[in-house]
């Protein structure tokens, strides 16, 4: 890694130390986005323990470095963008390429010679984030291999894990205020809607707790259209292998899967004379239902249930085979 030697104009320490086996030079941009610390802690965690570290000192990254190594008890060599003073900085070994003592606070030139000289002694170079175009990822073009801790595509990656996690936590306690509390209409389906406009994983347990809890509680307001929000949830698609399985319970019952649950108020739409449909403006569809009763129709093709709601879709669907053939299968005329 090492280029033609940039020249030490002041020194103080063992000068020996950049003549080691596993030198290292660690710069990075003056800003960073989030998650760059993360990445440069783990790779402070990984360093032999013989490795020597060329570092500044001016940001909160650099001082992180210097800290987080001198716990390690890793060697660092203090480079600085600034004459060296008369006084003892604390370090085994600081350089400096800085000739002239009026050079007393760092320039954007001294600081790029600085850099200069840190890669030109270093065996390997170790950036934390390098903005694009900036100063640093143009006086790296002359090298070859570098390492780049954070790099603008791992950023966006950051910044996409970080939006999901906070959309995530925005839905658990959405999904905690719809359970403990059983809210008027109005102040139910405004956290519906902010939800829905989340982007949460689909499927996931989350996303079908909250449709369970719906269910439970919500779905037969009168003044709640179901149908229209399941379709806004995800519909099948959205949900988990569990949400087919029904279950027994300790009481020895058996619990419908969340799947039957959703199906059953589905049904509630379908118009009969016999009953008023739960909500006015709700429309029932019947390629919604059969998406849900088909499946389980495939695993319990004799469950009684399914069954008679087979026998209610052939009806909507003036399927006259389908009729006779759900009729004969429950016995019914």
């Amino acid at each position: 890694m090492k280029t033609k030697p940039v020249q030490i104009e002041g020194y103080q320490g063992d000068i020996a130390l950049l003549h080691s086996s596993n030198t290292i030079a660690f710069l990075c941009s003056h800003t960073s986005p989030v998650g760059t610390r993360e990445r440069v802690v783990q790779w402070i965690q990984q360093l032999p323990a013989d490795s020597v570290v060329l570092c500044g000192n001016l940001t909160g990254i650099e001082q992180m470095v210097i800290k987080l190594l001198a716990e390690r008890g890793i060697r660092v060599v203090l480079v600085l963008a600034t004459a060296l003073e008369n006084k003892d900085y604390g370090f085994p070994l600081v350089i400096t390429p800085i000739a002239y003592p009026e050079v007393s606070k760092p320039t954007a030139r001294s600081s790029a010679m600085r850099n200069e000289l840190m890669i030109s002694h270093a065996s390997n170079v170790v950036v934390g984030f390098m903005a694009q175009n900036g100063n640093l990822a143009r006086q790296l073009l002359s090298i070859k291999n570098y390492t780049v801790l954070m790099s603008g595509q791992q950023m966006e990656e950051t910044r996409a894990d970080r939006l999901r996690y906070n959309a995530e936590q925005m839905g658990w306690a959405i999904y905690n205020q719809l359970k403990e509390g059983n809210l008027p209409s109005i102040e139910m389906r405004k956290l519906l809607v902010q939800y829905l406009r989340l982007e949460i994983e689909r499927p996931s347990m989350l996303h079908s707790m909250l449709l369970y809890t719906v269910l439970k509680k919500y779905a037969g307001y009168t003044d709640f259209n179901f149908t229209s929000f399941f379709e806004m949830w995800g519909g099948v698609s959205c949900f988990r292998a569990d949400d087919w399985k029904g279950a027994k319970t300790d009481n020895g019952k058996f619990r419908m899967s969340l799947a039957e649950k959703t199906l059953g108020r589905l049904m509630k739409a379908l118009p009969s004379k016999f009953r008023p449909i739960v909500c006015a403006d709700e429309q029932f569809k019947s390629p919604l239902a059969h998406a849900l009763l088909d499946p389980m129709l495939g695993r319990k093709p004799q469950n009684k249930r399914y069954l008679s709601w087979a026998l209610k879709l052939a009806f909507f669907d003036k399927d006259h085979a389908a009729i006779d053939k759900y009729k004969s299968l429950l016995g019914k005329k």
